[in-house]
């Protein structure tokens, strides 16, 4: 199997529930290492690894109910706009709004204020294209 597989086998033997969340968390960790490092393509394709991680298996509530969701969606939305896909930008940026205004509390506290202000401010970067 790949690399993901036996990560994820090792977490389920662990009895990590939400091993779908780690996994995608450190799929985002390593596309923001590539986007720091100006491999924007490469980034890219984690970011939608990471997303498909939290997709798997069909189940909505996998991201529906993800922080990271939010977080990798953010991060699809402002790579978007870079490449001048606005819609697309748009698109993400909006779901990632959603995600975090639509679900139940993460427990995050005042950090959920801080990522919808950020979402809407390149939202607002966004329109202006």
């Amino acid at each position: 199997g790949s690399a993901w597989s036996t990560i994820s086998n090792d977490l389920l033997c662990k009895n990590e529930t939400n091993w779908r969340e780690v996994i995608a968390n450190d799929l985002t960790s390593r596309g923001l290492e590539a986007v720091r490092d100006s491999s924007y393509g490469v980034g890219e394709k984690i970011f939608s690894q990471a997303l498909a991680v939290l997709r798997e298996e069909k189940s909505p509530k996998n991201v529906q109910e993800s922080l990271t969701a939010s977080n990798v969606l953010h991060c699809q939305g402002l790579l978007a706009n870079y490449y001048g896909r606005y819609k697309q930008a748009d698109e993400c940026l909006n779901e990632a709004l959603k995600l975090l205004t639509e679900t139940p509390n993460f427990g995050m506290g005042d950090d959920q204020f801080v990522d919808k202000g950020g979402i809407l401010i390149d939202l607002a970067n966004n329109s202006m294209r």
